[in-house]
């Protein structure tokens, strides 16, 4: 049995990688047409640092839905199972990197209703938060909208009120339910894990926040154009929520890119604006990669493994 899983997650391994090799090769073409030069070389440097930065708040957040939970899980770990499970979110249908999580955390000592508890936790505040950042640029979004669709008129606006209405409702009669019953069969303290879900949420909108700074350093480096710092953080966190909740779509591939187009085209020109979604991409998939060499190194010097 060993064995064979063993082999599955080798298999799995690989799959990753051919999906990530894909991811890269997909963009390179637009990558390769930037002016490269010592500025932007600068700052996709910075931009690298600040998006791997993003996996240590997202350790943090993670151990703080853990926490909420009550089954706390020490740092090594929960950043060796975080950093190896998110190579898999290259496979098609956004669920890899959940399903490796659930397994990886299970070998750490975590129960998979714990983990999977968790990771649901984890995937509302995200949303909500990626929600509460793309708030800046909700009507520039709204522009574009009506401009995609040719409509001249507020049509857009008007039908997309009562969709927000009915989900804000949906999503608060979700948590009570959620608040107060058993997951899977078991029962969390969670009215006592307030502060926890409250600092993981803080911290899922600084990693926006860092995403967005990413993204801020590339537009600047490849436009004389400056715009505000909030301004591209919400058009950052408007395309990650977009590309996260796309079905099948592997790590946001395509849609964010768009929703960038799109978002910064307005600002900084559609050339620029291309340029950035494109080396964005590529500081991404970079930093992924490295994170998950990081990790296999960790793992492989730890004692006892995660």
């Amino acid at each position: 049995m060993k064995r064979a899983l063993y082999w599955l997650g080798g298999l799995a391994s690989v799959a990753c990688a051919g999906f990530f090799v894909r991811a890269i090769a997909k963009h390179w073409d637009a990558v390769a047409s930037i002016p490269w030069g010592s500025g932007v070389l600068a700052a996709s440097t910075l931009a690298l640092l600040a998006y791997v930065s993003t996996y240590a708040v997202a350790i943090g957040v993670w151990q703080q839905c853990l926490q909420a939970l009550d089954r706390p899980l020490d740092h090594r770990r929960a950043a060796i199972v975080l950093m190896l499970s998110q190579f898999a979110k290259y496979l098609p249908g956004n669920i890899g990197h959940h399903v490796g999580r659930v397994a990886l955390a299970r070998n750490a000592g975590v129960p998979v209703d714990i983990a999977v508890a968790s990771i649901v936790l984890e995937t509302f505040l995200v949303v909500l938060a990626g929600a509460i950042c793309s708030l800046p640029a909700l009507a520039l979004l709204l522009h574009i909208g009506v401009q995609q669709l040719n409509m001249a008129d507020r049509t857009l606006p008007v039908a997309l009120l009562p969709v927000a209405v009915v989900g804000c409702l949906a999503a608060t009669g979700a948590m009570a339910w959620f608040w107060r019953r058993p997951i899977l069969g078991r029962s969390f303290p969670l009215r006592r894990a307030t502060r926890s879900l409250i600092l993981a949420l803080l911290g899922l909108c600084f990693s926006f926040a860092l995403g967005g700074t990413a993204l801020f350093l590339l537009c600047n480096a490849l436009s004389v154009t400056r715009a505000p710092w909030v301004s591209v953080v919400a058009v950052y966190a408007a395309a990650w929520l977009l590309g996260f909740l796309v079905p099948g779509s592997p790590a946001g591939v395509g849609v964010r890119e768009l929703v960038l187009m799109l978002g910064l085209a307005p600002i900084y020109g559609a050339s620029s604006a291309t340029m950035a979604a494109a080396l964005l991409r590529l500081v991404t998939v970079a930093g992924d990669g490295l994170v998950f060499l990081l990790a296999v190194v960790a793992r492989a010097r730890a004692p006892s493994g995660a």
